[in-house]
């Protein structure tokens, strides 16, 4: 159990780990309640600026789960690697956290 935890914050690519990330969701909010894990398909409000909203949800978050698949960080066509490129979401999101 996740004593005194206010929000566990999943974060996961959405090309390959969807599915996994979704069931976690799911067990998370069974343990802790809805208001207390973040997912962004099933947190961000409608309208709202997706990288402005994460930005500023992580540093209210006490735990950040990484799902990382098997294929999570292979190179692209052009030979660039997701955790290499500056603008990828998962690396800002776990930067954020640190």
């Amino acid at each position: 159990r996740l004593i005194g935890c206010k929000v566990v914050f999943v974060s996961y690519r959405r090309s390959d780990a969807s599915h996994v990330s979704g069931r976690l969701y799911d067990r998370l909010r069974e343990a802790f309640g809805r208001s207390r894990v973040f997912q962004d398909i099933h947190s961000i409000p409608l309208g709202v600026d997706f990288a402005w909203f994460i930005e500023r949800v992580i540093p209210a978050c006490n735990v950040m789960v990484v799902v990382i698949s098997p294929g999570w960080n292979d190179p692209d066509e052009q030979g660039l690697r997701p955790l290499d490129d500056p603008d990828n979401m998962v690396r800002k999101e776990i930067a954020w956290a640190f």
